[in-house]
């Protein structure tokens, strides 16, 4: 996150308003497929404009597991995720890196709360 405030030009605020705006859309209509392929749009847009291309395919790779947690808990969590992004947008446009780091670290750790509960629940997914 600090490389992005860090690095302004790379910043394609119009890509990122446009993917908040279309995953308010998503939630509206209650589509938790859509929002979850808006949501990682979303985190791959600001890796890629981080000027980390490169990572995305080695984080894409290892986020299996949580790709099914997201599935299974985006119904209920959609909205709070969809708000978690605008904050994090907020703090990018604002230029507050610690702001965004934190909001970022916090994001990831509402996923990984809900999967412990989830790894119970659907343990046939995580074989």
């Amino acid at each position: 996150m600090r490389v992005l405030i860090e690095n302004p030009n790379n910043i394609n605020h119009e890509k990122l308003e446009l993917l908040l705006n279309q995953q308010s859309k998503a939630i509206q209509k209650e589509d938790t497929i859509e929002f979850h392929q808006l949501d990682h749009q979303f985190h791959k847009a600001i890796v890629e404009m981080s000027g980390h291309k490169d990572i995305w395919q080695l984080i894409a790779d290892q986020k299996a597991h949580i790709d099914r947690v997201c599935y299974l808990t985006l119904g209920a969590r959609a909205e709070h995720a969809y708000n978690e992004h605008l904050d994090l947008y907020k703090s990018i446009k604002d230029k507050n890196a610690a702001k965004a780091e934190a909001t970022l670290r916090q994001h990831f750790a509402s996923i990984l709360s809900d999967l412990k509960h989830i790894r119970k629940t659907y343990a046939q997914y995580f074989d």
